[in-house]
């Protein structure tokens, strides 16, 4: 943060996505977040459904696919956790019987909420 006038610079991160492949998505998030954590990004959007993909059509309905995401942010959670920056990842996520298009807002390795 700009102590002088009080900014902090905000990125958004465009990375590799293939869709389903949550651990190859998460390795691609972790290395855009670890760069812009370096680079004194405070704060880091990335796409909608990026842990993901955009583009699962009907496997959004397959528990795999979901439980894949859920474990794709605890990942994520586990390899950030060293850094200071306001991480913002897409990913589906279910709630009692329902499947929502969430936003998981983090910081040192922890959920802060979901949107």
């Amino acid at each position: 943060m700009d102590k002088q006038f009080g900014y902090c610079r905000v990125g958004a991160a465009v990375p590799v996505v293939l869709p389903a492949a949550v651990s190859d998505n998460v390795a691609s998030l972790t290395e855009l977040a670890v760069k812009a954590a370096g680079d004194g990004v405070r704060v880091l959007v990335f796409p909608e459904l990026c842990v993901t993909g955009y583009t699962c059509a009907d496997l959004f309905f397959q528990p795999a696919l979901l439980d894949a995401a859920e474990k794709g942010l605890s990942s994520f959670l586990e390899k950030t956790a060293t850094l200071d920056t306001l991480l913002i990842v897409g990913l589906p996520l279910r709630l009692e019987g329902m499947l929502f298009n969430c936003a998981a807002v983090c910081c040192w390795g922890k959920l802060l909420g979901v949107v």
